[in-house]
């Protein structure tokens, strides 16, 4: 298997769990968030310290797990350095496609039980979060080469 398909393997397994970890700190997001008070029309009130981490964490554990993931994998492959680099590109372009996976996931949804002829939200649900991967994998795939190739390059590591 070549490095270039091998990369884009583990970057689209970490867009996997990078999506996934974004929707369960979504729902843990809002059962801590917004009691069920507040849900029937009750003013907002001043969100605790506990609240407030929880909403950093959103921001830093997905990023974080993609990050962990592509640098274990990639360390078999490529020297620290590149793998390192590869890894926090990841990391840092991945909330950028997140958004536009969510506005285009339920596209790709809907075309998806349109073209497999049911009208299942079972199936639409699993075309949604497919494409949101989809569109995390490829445009954090550019970044992360772009990253491995100027630290090789750049860096004066040995080739293999």
């Amino acid at each position: 298997m070549s490095r270039a398909l091998r990369l884009f393997m583990v970057i689209g397994q970490a867009a996997f769990l990078f999506t996934v970890a974004c929707f369960l700190l979504t729902i843990v997001l809002f059962m801590v968030l917004v009691p069920p008070g507040a849900r029937s029309g009750a003013p907002p009130r001043e969100p605790s310290v506990g609240e407030a981490v929880t909403l950093m964490a959103f921001f830093v554990v997905p990023a974080a797990i993609g990050f962990w993931w592509i640098l274990r994998k990639l360390r078999a492959e490529y020297p620290w350095r590149q793998a390192i680099c590869a890894a926090t590109a990841f990391a840092v372009f991945s909330p950028v496609p997140l958004i536009l996976g969510l506005a285009v996931g339920p596209i790709v949804g809907g075309y998806s039980g349109f073209f497999l002829g049911t009208e299942s939200r079972l199936v639409a649900f699993a075309g949604a979060v497919l494409g949101i991967v989809v569109m995390v994998a490829v445009m954090t795939f550019v970044p992360s080469v772009l990253a491995a190739w100027i630290t090789r390059h750049a860096g004066g590591t040995p080739e293999e």
